[in-house]
């Protein structure tokens, strides 16, 4: 599991999907940068912890060959809408339609999410093998 500020890496990757992705797996896998030429020192020298959380970002991340960055993208802002005490409380691990930003031709679009009952479940955050 990771947390995460959204605004702050929305911000930071300048709305770039396949940014975001590479900000996400620096997350995931962090590593001390080579030296200041490295890509990821600028990242190295930020705190990015926060109140967003993906369960699972190593199959997220496993999956960039199969999936376009964008959808993926999409897949990480959605998920920043969940509720990390409603997690830790209750571990629920899906958005409430109503907290969601987006309509449901969005979800339906994006293969990575599923709309049931009102719920929007993420595919990787539910099945762990």
């Amino acid at each position: 599991m990771i947390l995460y500020d959204w605004k702050k890496l929305y911000t930071e990757t300048g709305k770039d999907p396949s940014q975001l992705l590479n900000l996400i797996a620096f997350l995931t896998y962090p590593r001390i940068p080579d030296n200041k030429y490295d890509p990821i020192y600028r990242w190295a020298q930020k705190d990015w912890s926060g109140m967003s959380f993906l369960l699972n970002p190593e199959r997220l991340l496993g999956q960039r060959a199969n999936f376009k960055d964008l959808e993926l993208a999409e897949y990480v802002a959605l998920a920043s809408f969940r509720s990390y005490a409603d997690y830790l409380t209750t571990n629920r691990k899906t958005l409430a339609m109503e907290l969601s930003p987006v309509d449901l031709e969005f979800i339906k679009r994006n293969r990575l999410l599923t709309y049931s009952e009102d719920e929007i479940f993420f595919c990787w955050e539910e099945v762990t093998h």
